[in-house]
């Protein structure tokens, strides 16, 4: 058995199966419409997981700063850029188990049955999704809710004119397009053969089979863009292609009907129409709470929880002779509060990208609520506070930034420099030398007293100067506030903290007193702003490489805007030529 990529690609799967046989082989049909993959993008059956690339602790690789007109680099952007994306991307697992659970009404869970999240093709994918279908397709039939959420009619005569209408009106959901006649009529003659294919040929049987062989289709399970018709050096892309971008960019998740039903009317091919759509997601309740758990994935990658960098996340140990309110992962507090911290910021306080960096609002844990001298309380239950201003500014003064980037007796000045280098500004240094990590500070110097002080002592010389004397460790300083566990604090060691410092920023030398200031900065820092847009690109198009030209700039710039917030972020970014449009190339 042979697949005809083009037309797989152009949605047409279907060919002159008989119905119990398209059934009994649509297991074979998934594995070869993820080897098709090869064929239309080079890649074989990768899922589009959102990362961000090859990560360290010592930062990932990327962008070396922004570009543009306005950039630091001085380089012109690419005003006709656009993605370059596969044509064929198989749902990530999350987008999976959120795709099925919209389509069929069920908080269901189908990619646990998938084996591990991997490229390729596995054993336990390939009869995992099989497996998956059919149990969700038993779980509607034997929900009342849920099957009257996908029969809405009534079977009379024959039943076919019923069954079609399911056909038409899940078809489109599942394929976030319109069926094709061809698709329409094939799953429709799997009702008339209804006999064979189930034990009495009910209605409600043949539904289930219906439902376990769409589950399984490609067209349903791959992400398919059969645009391919060059227009002034890209690929103008089809409504409903844009729809599906725009969904699993806002939400996760697959295009509500009103969505595809602007996608018929030809609305998404105008950014305005592209905003008016993404204004409503944003607007809607069912829709804030989708979006809220896409900003909270995004977030997580922007800051590096997950990938190799994620080891700076976990496993914190400190000193409990020196850390009383440390306990035995107190880490997995640290990331929830971080987390609730953008989701607070970006929704219930409407904030944008310098609120991110600067607010003093927070969202605390009874159990972390010590860490900022406020009285402890149930350690499943968790409160929006406001803090000092002055000590306290923005997430990278948030004990769940402060309290994992630092070592087992003390903070670091260098882990929490090097995290705003590389993950807010978008820099990449080289590795350290062997065995760097594992050095003593200078401990025995009269004149060294702070830990600022050795650590400037220890990294004076060559080669670690390069690197740390203008740009990691002045990135850190500001820091030097907090101790190893986020707790505010005046001296070190007997000896007033410094927290002064001056670092290279934008093309220029900035300098800044405290935390306040250096969160102020980098608020105000269009290399910040851009870093962001660029992660944010990263994640959306689960590309580390992904370069969008002047919409990234006219991102930025917009992130600067004093009004702009978040959500408002969200549209600009959907409404851009980045989702209308796909590159001639695509990828590798």
């Amino acid at each position: 058995m042979s697949v005809d990529v083009e037309a797989l690609c152009a949605g047409r799967e279907f060919r002159e199966t008989p119905p119990f046989e398209y059934l009994l082989r649509m297991r074979r049909w998934w594995l070869l419409a993820s080897l098709a993959v090869t064929a239309c993008t080079g890649k074989v059956g990768d899922p589009g997981t959102q990362a961000t690339g090859p990560r360290s602790p010592t930062g990932p690789t990327g962008p070396t700063g922004p570009t543009g007109p306005t950039g630091p680099t001085g380089t012109e952007c690419d005003p006709v850029a656009v993605p370059v994306t596969p044509r064929l991307r198989r749902l990530t697992f999350a987008q999976y188990d959120r795709t099925v659970s919209e389509l069929v009404g069920l908080t269901v869970n189908p990619s646990a049955e998938l084996g591990p999240e991997v490229d390729g093709i596995t054993p336990t994918l390939w009869t995992g999704v099989e497996s998956a279908a059919a149990s969700v397709a038993a779980q509607v039939v034997g929900s009342p809710n849920a099957y009257a959420r996908i029969v809405t009619c009534t079977p009379s005569g024959d039943g076919s004119a019923c069954a079609g209408q399911v056909i038409d009106d899940f078809g489109r959901l599942a394929y976030r397009r319109t069926l094709s006649s061809a698709e329409r009529d094939a799953y429709l003659a799997t009702y008339t053969d209804r006999a064979a294919l189930t034990e009495n040929g009910t209605f409600e049987e043949w539904v289930a089979v219906f439902l376990e062989v769409i589950l399984q289709a490609p067209n349903f399970l791959l992400r398919v863009e059969r645009s391919q018709n060059e227009a002034d050096g890209r690929i103008p892309l089809t409504g409903d292609e844009i729809a599906t971008r725009i969904s699993y960019a806002l939400w996760n998740g697959p295009p509500d009907e009103a969505l595809l039903d602007a996608a018929e009317r030809g609305d998404l091919a105008t950014a305005q129409g592209r905003k008016t759509q993404a204004e409503r997601m944003l607007a809607e309740a069912a829709g804030v709470t989708k979006a809220r758990n896409l900003v909270r994935a995004a977030s997580a990658d922007y800051l590096g929880m997950v990938g190799a960098y994620s080891a700076f996340w976990s496993n914190t140990q400190r000193d409990p002779n020196l850390f009383a309110e440390f306990y035995p992962g107190i880490d997995v507090d640290f990331r929830e509060e971080v987390l609730r911290y953008v989701d607070h910021v970006a929704f219930d306080q409407n904030g944008g990208f310098r609120s991110l960096l600067t607010s003093p609002q927070a969202v605390v844990s009874g159990r972390l609520a010590p860490i900022y001298g406020l009285p402890s309380g149930d350690p499943n239950t968790w409160t929006p506070v406001t803090l000092d201003a002055e000590q306290r500014p923005g997430l990278l003064t948030r004990a769940g930034f402060l309290g994992t980037h630092g070592r087992f007796t003390r903070g670091s000045l260098i882990f929490r420099g090097s995290f705003v280098l590389h993950r807010i500004l978008c820099e990449t240094t080289g590795a350290p030398p062997a065995g760097a990590e594992s050095t003593p500070l200078p401990m025995n110097q009269a004149d060294l007293v702070t830990t600022r002080q050795r650590v400037d002592a220890m990294t004076a010389g060559v080669p670690c100067s390069a690197c740390h004397t203008t740009r990691l460790n002045p990135m850190g300083y500001p820091y030097e506030a907090f101790d190893g566990l986020g707790r505010h604090r005046t001296t070190d060691n007997g000896a007033p903290v410094d927290t002064t410092g001056t670092l290279r920023l934008d093309g220029q030398e900035r300098s800044y007193s405290n935390a306040k200031d250096y969160a102020e900065l980098l608020a105000a820092s269009p290399q910040a702003q851009q870093c962001f847009v660029h992660r944010f690109a990263e994640f959306t198009f689960s590309d580390s490489a992904v370069e969008l030209g002047c919409t990234e700039r006219d991102l930025a710039q917009h992130l600067a805007l004093p009004d702009a917030t978040i959500k408002s972020f969200l549209v600009e970014l959907v409404s851009s030529d980045a989702f209308a449009y796909r590159a001639t190339t695509e990828a590798p």
